[in-house]
Order: C-alpha cells, then structure tokens, then sequence
C-alpha cells in the first residue's frame, strides 16, 4: 500500500480515537482507486499532558496504540480486492500523526 494512503487512514483513525483509551470500530478512506476499510479494536495508551492550564490534571496524550484485531478489506469497482496492507508498515504512520 503506497504511504500516502497509510497516511490519509492514520489521520482518520486518530480522529476517531478522539479521548479513547479503547477503541473498537472502523475507519475508511476512500481514493480513485478503492475504498479501504480498517476494522480493528485497538488499546490506546496514554500518558498525563503536564500542562499547567489544565487544573483537573485529567489531560492526556497517546502514547501508543497496540492493535488488538485488525483486517483491511479494500473494494474496487468490480468489488473485493487483495490489498498488501500491513499493521507493522502502518504503526509508524500511526504514531506520526499523533
């Protein structure tokens, strides 16, 4: 899968995450190509955000996001796809857009 779209799903998956600690459900992108779909139930850990405007002292930041399932289904024009999707490949763009 070309980075650009690991990318573009990374992003979309931390915007679903949102303040999460779980996360179980499912994130599309969709290109001219295909449209992928990641369903995935994934532990989010987090650590305290040391930020002194934050006086209940519940801020917190991701620190890593480990998947507990995953599968990527991408469907074309004529439907289902093989796709080489890859969580290891993928992690990096993951924690990069935290």
């Amino acid at each position: 899968m070309e980075n650009t779209y690991y990318n573009k799903l990374a992003h979309r998956l931390i915007e679903l995450i949102g303040e999460r600690h779980y996360f179980n459900g499912t994130a599309e992108i969709e290109t001219e190509e295909f449209c992928g779909i990641l369903t995935a139930t994934l532990i989010i850990y987090r650590n305290p955000l040391l930020d002194p405007a934050d006086i209940s002292g519940t801020a917190t930041h991701i620190t890593d996001i480990i998947p507990v399932w995953w599968k990527f289904d991408t469907y074309g024009p004529g439907g289902p796809c093989p796709n080489d999707f890859s969580w290891s490949e993928f992690h990096p763009f993951l924690i990069a857009a935290l």
